[in-house]
């Protein structure tokens, strides 16, 4: 520091530790819970999850296998689904929770059946 006759004095240095890195490294908890197991889905069919972390969780993704529906960013987490794009057949639902940190959890999967009439295989009875 400097006064107006141009007098100095260096203060006592302080320690500081410095860290770039997040300390919260607990990830977040999340469970699909909407549709139902062994569900029949068809139309538009909304996605529902919940989802809680020590910190705060700043989103919610939704995934059918390895394919990305979509993502939530508030509670309550969903996500309509118009499964008229998807193939008819057994599908594998799961949720991805994140938190600010980058930390993330998949929920279990639901099991469930997409079944649009529309895409429906037709069959031809000859007999």
């Amino acid at each position: 520091a400097f006064d107006a006759a141009g007098n100095s004095t260096v203060s006592a240095s302080v320690s500081a530790t410095v860290s770039n890195t997040s300390s919260d490294t607990t990830a977040p908890a999340t469970s699909l819970t909407a549709p139902a197991a062994s569900a029949t889905l068809s139309g538009t069919t909304t996605l529902t999850a919940t989802a809680s972390d020590n910190v705060g969780v700043t989103k919610v993704e939704f995934w059918e296998g390895a394919t990305k529906l979509g993502e939530d960013i508030t509670s309550p987490y969903s996500y309509d689904w118009n499964t008229t794009t998807a193939t008819n057949g057994a599908v594998s639902l799961t949720a991805k929770a994140f938190d600010a940190a980058g930390n993330s959890t998949v929920s279990a999967s639901v099991s469930a059946t997409v079944f649009n009439t529309a895409n429906a295989v037709p069959t031809v009875n000859l007999g």
